[in-house]
């Protein structure tokens, strides 16, 4: 699961003031990421921000770890840095300037002066792409209501072994997985044998090739 995340109501002024300590901190060093990742890399962070936006998928700390040469605490702040970021541009009301978002985000200690520019300049290069940002963050919001959504799912293959006299006859592979929801406590862990994985595979492409009928359909009304 992301560390941080909420939603962004009208007046981002207000909000990065009445957030508490905790969260400003948490969102200061993860600003200092971002900002040294922007400075590093360039517009590579910014066109991830936007395309994960898109898709509604949000990007993994491991893979922003090895993208970005980042320890595991840096990725997981990032993570929710970026979440923090894309929701700034998805609140109602009237399109806030980069210079507003940005002057509120220091007066209110949450951004450092001395990594202004960076920020700045990251988040011109995503406002260039609010509309996009806005729709799809509007529809993954949408499709994530009522029930938990799915977050992340980890799988290692493990070797069962069962003896006859201290010697090894039989050996078995099994597949042990770990999936991942956004609500706290909602999170399963379970074995499959290859069979099972196989028909699993098979209904999920099933399923995808049915979402992307529905996805055509709806594009054609």
């Amino acid at each position: 699961m992301s560390a941080f995340s909420f939603r962004i109501p009208v007046g981002t002024s207000d909000l990065f003031n009445e957030l508490p300590k905790g969260a400003k901190h948490f969102l200061n060093e993860g600003l200092k990421v971002v900002a040294r990742v922007h400075q590093q890399y360039g517009p590579v962070l910014g066109n991830m921000i936007t395309e994960t936006a898109s898709t509604g998928v949000d990007p993994k700390a491991s893979d922003l770890a090895a993208a970005f040469r980042l320890t595991e605490d840096e990725s997981q702040t990032l993570v929710g840095t970026i979440s923090f970021m894309k929701l700034i541009f998805s609140k109602p009301g009237e399109p806030e300037p980069v210079s507003s978002i940005v002057t509120s985000l220091v007066s209110s200690e949450i951004l450092a002066p001395s990594d202004q520019a960076d920020i700045t300049s990251l988040l011109n290069e995503i406002d260039q792409h609010r509309p996009a940002l806005s729709e799809g963050l509007r529809r993954s919001h949408l499709a994530a209501r009522l029930l938990a959504s799915f977050s992340d799912l980890n799988s290692v293959v493990d070797i069962r072994l069962d003896f006859d006299k201290d010697q090894i006859a039989v050996a078995v592979p099994v597949l042990l997985v770990h999936i991942d929801t956004d609500v706290d406590d909602q999170e399963i862990r379970f074995q499959m044998s290859r069979k099972q994985l196989e028909a699993v595979v098979e209904d999920l492409k099933q399923a995808l090739t049915r979402l992307e009928a529905a996805e055509k359909w709806i594009r054609g009304r």
